[in-house]
């Protein structure tokens, strides 16, 4: 165990002179891993990747997806160079930079009985059946801590990992649910599903998505010039 720990820090020590040396190169070459959720990378990331590719084809650029806790392990662990997360309890030896605000609304059918209405009281929700985020999800915990505070059960039918596979149940009215607000755009402009505020949000401290990497790591060229674009998501 103790010469694994040394030899994980030899390979981590390796791979961050790699990243150095390759900088020399002028973004030519190298790589750049990221971490972000599943709406993010969605909704958020492709048109910033896509102009990235473009502009640094020698740059090998990895995406993997996670849940914000666990994006945050693995940019702790040093696995992943940047992570974009709900900036809610980050641990002091990251450093963070909030990139915009992120806003969850109650989704339904369009003929759904609260489908009329433009805000509701997560105490309205509770007569309703409820296909919810799993409790890994950012958006999840928020709305239990907004539940506890407010003292309401909602009836939960199904809890699941996929924002995408959540609104294809809700688009055939198997039940409502409460989704990140970019997520749904298209959908509520076409007209397939609903959106309505939630009124205990409006009063909580809004909370924001953000990029986070380690105090202590080099960041490269590549992280850098990607850092300067997310600043302009």
């Amino acid at each position: 165990r103790i010469m694994q720990r040394y030899l994980l820090q030899v390979e981590q020590n390796l791979q961050q002179a790699e990243t150095e040396l390759g900088d020399l190169q002028q973004l030519k070459k190298g790589s750049l891993i990221l971490c972000a959720s599943d709406t993010t990378a969605c909704y958020r990331l492709p048109r910033i990747l896509q102009e990235f590719n473009h502009e640094f084809p020698g740059v090998e650029l990895i995406v993997r997806n996670a849940t914000s806790p666990r994006t945050i392990g693995l940019v702790r662990a040093n696995w992943v160079d940047l992570g974009i997360v709900t900036l809610d309890k980050i641990p002091s030896e990251l450093e963070s930079h909030p990139l915009f605000p992120r806003t969850d609304v109650v989704i339904c059918h369009p003929h759904h009985e609260v489908s009329d209405r433009k805000e509701v009281f997560l105490k309205d929700l509770e007569v309703y059946s409820c296909i919810l985020l799993d409790g890994n999800c950012a958006t999840r915990q928020i709305l239990d801590h907004m539940c506890r505070d407010s003292r309401v059960n909602l009836k939960i039918i199904m809890e699941l990992s996929s924002v995408e596979v959540i609104k294809r149940f809700v688009r055939i009215a198997a039940g409502i649910s409460i989704v990140p607000e970019v997520a749904v755009q298209e959908e509520v402009a076409s007209g397939q599903l609903v959106s309505l505020k939630i009124n205990e949000y409006r009063d909580h401290t809004p909370v924001h998505m953000g990029v986070i990497f380690r105090k202590d790591r080099y960041l490269s060229s590549a992280a850098r010039v990607f850092l300067d674009r997310l600043a302009q998501m």
